[in-house]
């Protein structure tokens, strides 16, 4: 690998003062809050990576910058999107949403694919990917008949939940070394129709889908279950960042 570390941005999470009532560690009740757990960084750093994590600021130039500037972007998991983002309406089982981390990450995933920038989507990422490209989501995987396999997992958090399938000769196949992995789960909602220009890459036995790509040139990858959650005691999911970051340093 290059000795140069290629530097991976990373969004994080976004909760508005109203959004966090009570007390705080460290911050006061009427602040808004930028935060990331320590797994992705931890994961991207473990893999070679430069981890630097983005608050979400919603302006074009400074999301150009931040593309300019990094090798390769990881959109974490978090609230779910607004589902107006789909063109559907609010589901009585929607979980949280933050319009303006959809907003920005929306901007930083269409500034990296015109810029050719790699991407890796996880579990919230998945989503947003595949809703940028058109696709749409299960709102709640239960109440909308997806799937009667319990995806909402244990803990602790690296618990696996299920066994997902890869498809052979994918990103996903080439990146754990084998056809099966056993994950994690913690995702309410689903994809229900696939974006354009998208493949699926994984699925549970259910037949939900669990991981993408796109059919470009470009690298752009996802998955729905959480690997920076895994690595530490299941070494087989840092595989997934080591690919993602040693194909962008080949590129270096």
């Amino acid at each position: 690998m290059n000795k140069i570390k290629p530097a991976i941005a990373l969004t994080g999470y976004y909760l508005s003062r109203e959004q966090w009532p009570g007390k705080r560690p460290c911050t006061k009740e009427d602040q808004d809050i930028f935060l990331s757990t320590m797994d992705y960084p931890r994961a991207v750093f473990a893999a070679g990576g430069f981890p630097v994590l983005y608050p979400p600021i919603n302006d074009r130039d400074y999301i150009r910058k931040i593309i300019e500037t990094s090798d390769g972007v990881i959109l974490t998991g978090g609230a779910d999107l607004h589902p107006s983002r789909y063109g559907e309406a609010l589901h009585p089982r929607l979980g949280r949403v933050v319009p303006e981390r959809d907003a920005f990450e929306w901007t930083v995933l269409e500034t990296a694919l015109k810029t050719g920038k790699p991407v890796l989507g996880i579990c919230r990422g998945f989503q947003l990917i595949n809703v940028f490209f058109g696709g749409t989501l299960y709102q709640d995987i239960e109440s909308q008949g997806a799937s009667a396999v319990r995806h909402w997992g244990k803990r602790p958090k690296e618990e696996t939940v299920h066994e997902v399938h890869l498809l052979l000769g994918s990103h996903l196949n080439r990146a754990y070394g084998t056809e099966t992995v056993q994950v994690n789960s913690f995702h309410h909602q689903a994809v229900k129709a696939m974006g354009r220009d998208l493949c699926i890459t994984a699925t549970s036995s259910d037949g939900l889908a669990e991981g993408l790509e796109g059919e470009g040139e470009d690298l752009l990858m996802a998955v729905q279950w959480h690997p920076e959650m895994m690595f530490e005691s299941r070494p087989v999911q840092l595989r997934l960042f080591s690919y993602f970051i040693q194909a962008i340093a080949g590129r270096m």
